[in-house]
């Protein structure tokens, strides 16, 4: 009866689907990103050069992105996330050596920040409070179809062809930001959570890291 209420629910359905769309394209950093730095002639350590930058902005900048990123609403935080993740990897595609990865990994490692900083608030906002087990059960689910069916996806498009991978990429980015973004009908009024009279989660108290994201 949880979960049927739950997937009634269209917000929380279109949340769903943008965690399965947003682990695809994230994902890519881990399986897209090495074979294009491979093609291009580029080595294994500078592969290692590029996740160890990911790694570095994250420790320094989290804190502060979070900090910037509170006052604004989940959705429209989670939106522009997700489209500097899609960017930043789609740009991918244009690489031929260290200089313009190393930008993109600044643009999609901003992205991940942001929308890791307000992902789970979200959810919590759109939960009613006895039944929030029955919601992130659903969220570990999309999650785990995004990360166990998404590898596998971009892996046979990048056989077919590079530009494939990256173009799929860049319109998945945008549609996971779309979906982010509240329906028409909530632009002039409360947003639906608030209508059943669902608390807020404070976007102060959110992971540190990105697993079980989008």
């Amino acid at each position: 009866m949880g979960y049927r209420q739950a997937l009634a629910d269209r917000t929380v359905v279109r949340f769903l689907l943008m965690t399965v769309v947003a682990e695809f394209v994230y994902i890519q950093s881990t399986v897209g990103l090495p074979l294009h730095v491979s093609d291009v002639g580029l080595s294994a350590r500078d592969f290692g050069l590029l996740i160890g930058l990911n790694g570095l902005l994250v420790l320094v900048l989290e804190l502060p992105a979070t900090a910037a990123v509170s006052a604004y609403r989940p959705q429209y935080v989670l939106a522009i996330g997700n489209l500097l993740v899609g960017v930043g990897l789609a740009l991918t595609g244009f690489m031929t050596d260290m200089a313009l990865p190393s930008m993109t990994v600044l643009v999609w490692t901003l992205g991940e920040m942001i929308t890791s900083s307000v992902v789970y608030a979200y959810l919590g906002s759109l939960t009613p409070p006895r039944m929030v087990g029955r919601y992130q059960g659903l969220h570990g689910v999309a999650y785990t179809i995004g990360t166990g069916a998404e590898p596998i996806i971009g892996g046979a498009a990048y056989t077919i062809g590079p530009e494939v991978l990256w173009a799929l990429v860049g319109a998945a980015g945008l549609w996971s930001a779309q979906l982010c973004l509240p329906p028409r009908r909530e632009e002039d009024g409360r947003p639906e959570s608030d209508a059943r009279g669902d608390g807020h989660a404070d976007l102060g108290q959110t992971p540190d890291s990105r697993s079980g994201q989008v």
